[in-house]
């Protein structure tokens, strides 16, 4: 777990990582919208 953390902080630490968590948050929530309409 302790090097899924350590992974996370490099990957935002980097340049862009801002616009990289939004794609992210955005597909997630693309997908979690998409399963509770088909779940309905």
């Amino acid at each position: 777990m302790s090097a899924m953390l350590t992974f996370l902080k490099a990957v935002l630490s980097r340049a862009g990582a801002r616009r990289r968590l939004e794609q992210v948050s955005g597909v997630v929530l693309l997908l979690l919208g998409l399963r509770m309409t088909v779940d309905g």
